[in-house]
């Protein structure tokens, strides 16, 4: 007996679930963040769930719900797997809304893996694993910044203040 195994292909896209993507993107606050729910539940297209979580991630980071907002950034960064902007974002939730600084060090990795010559990519890594208290590879990740960018501080005085706090090996913020 022959078994074949098929893949399960995901269900086409509905005008529910784009009109439940419209009205997440028109909506505001919990209600908005219901209709990006009912649309990534109905059913999108990868590339219109992509969005979909991006704005989803969007509106949880700002009513600070931290946990949700990472969990739809893993989810955009399973679907768009050569994307640097989701690991971005997703690294900012990690480490500014959830303290995780490893983690976000982590998906940082990711992000300039997949854009070797960016700058800011290389400028948040550095505040990551400054914040992971990694300092030598933090004044590394600057300094590729640097390379790239040679005004990289100027128009970023967070970053070279937290540049200037790893090459004292110290953390970043300082005490109040």
């Amino acid at each position: 007996m022959l078994l074949f195994l098929v893949a399960a292909r995901p269900k086409p896209e509905t005008p529910a679930a784009r009109e439940q993507a419209r009205l997440c993107l028109a909506q505001d606050g919990d209600e908005g963040v219901a209709h990006c729910r009912l649309a990534l539940e109905t059913g999108l297209e990868p590339e219109h769930a992509s969005v979909v979580n991006g704005v989803l991630a969007t509106k949880l980071a700002a009513a600070q719900r931290w946990e949700e907002a990472a969990a739809a950034l893993e989810e955009w960064c399973r679907l768009a797997p050569a994307d640097p902007e989701p690991r971005r974002r997703l690294a900012d939730v990690l480490l500014f809304g959830l303290g995780r600084a490893e983690e976000a060090a982590n998906r940082l990795q990711e992000a300039v893996q997949l854009t070797p010559d960016d700058a800011a990519n290389w400028g948040a890594l550095g505040i990551a694993l400054a914040s992971a208290l990694r300092y030598d590879e933090a004044l590394q990740a600057f300094d590729a910044a640097l390379r790239l960018e040679p005004a990289f501080f100027d128009l970023r005085p967070a970053s070279r203040a937290v540049a200037e706090a790893a090459r004292e090996r110290k953390g970043w913020p300082p005490p109040s």
